[in-house]
């Protein structure tokens, strides 16, 4: 079985997912995503834009993501929990209030429009949104908002909140929870179980790419890894790096430089 549920963070942003596979099971898996990608976990190769339609297209190294993949081996066994983390897939975009304020300005939007904007981007409400859309600019700016850096941080208080709303979601609690985190999933799931309380009924931590020393993202790039080496001049220039849904910038890499440092130790 399918079933899409969501959950409303403290900060008012939504996060959708899906419960999957034996809904009736005790045993749960949570599958966190890397950066740019979504729940589905299908590793983009290339982003490109198609002469004949002039859209922007997506292709990936497996149309079956990797958690599709890993799902179908575990539905017959286990619930499966798969979230897109904010401001990936489905759930809603990390906006940056403040700066969307500024640059709203010019519209003559009311306060109460600014509200209804900001909520709309918080639950990714496109219908909603497309209603503010009446000029080219505001509709830019709307469909491409102001981003917050990623946070880790954030994140794992994401997964928190989720968790602590699952039972009511999920119209059950679990007896034990495997979970299985990629990339920056990785790092999530590591300060999510960090809070020793977070750790009750834990059965497994499955990692794949773990982003523990950081060394080929942030730090260290080679000559020969042209988008880090990018990644890291943009962040080191005071920008955001933008790849997909994944905005990175320097209080990102404050984060990755604590965590790096503390993750091994505890």
């Amino acid at each position: 079985m399918n079933k899409e549920v969501k959950f409303v963070m403290s900060d008012g942003l939504v996060i959708r997912g899906s419960l999957e596979g034996d809904l009736d099971s005790d045993n749960l898996v949570v599958m966190l995503h890397s950066g740019g990608y979504d729940r589905h976990e299908q590793g983009v190769k290339e982003v490109k834009k198609n002469p004949e339609t002039g859209k922007t297209e997506k292709v990936f190294y497996n149309p079956q993501g990797n958690y599709d993949y890993l799902t179908t081996m575990l539905k017959d066994d286990y619930c499966i929990l798969r979230i897109d983390q904010r401001n990936h897939g489905k759930s809603g975009k990390n906006v940056d209030v403040q700066k969307l304020d500024e640059r709203s300005s010019e519209f003559n939007l009311s306060e109460s429009e600014k509200q209804e904007i900001v909520k709309a981007l918080h639950e990714r409400d496109n219908i909603k949104i497309n209603e503010f859309a009446t000029s080219d600019d505001i509709n830019m700016l709307l469909h491409r908002p102001p981003l917050k850096n990623m946070s880790f941080v954030e994140m794992s208080k994401d997964l928190e909140e989720v968790m602590k709303q699952l039972p009511e979601v999920a119209g059950r609690s679990f007896n034990s929870v495997d979970y299985v985190g990629t990339c920056m999933g990785t790092v999530v799931l590591g300060l999510y179980l960090e809070n020793e309380k977070n750790r009750e009924n834990v059965n497994s931590i499955t990692l794949f790419s773990p982003l523990y020393t950081f060394d080929y993202s942030f730090t260290k790039t080679p000559e020969d890894a042209g988008l880090l080496s990018l990644k890291k001049q943009v962040i080191e220039s005071g920008k955001q790096f933008r790849l997909g849904n994944a905005v990175e910038g320097k209080s990102t890499y404050d984060e990755v430089a604590s965590f790096s440092d503390e993750f091994i130790e505890n």
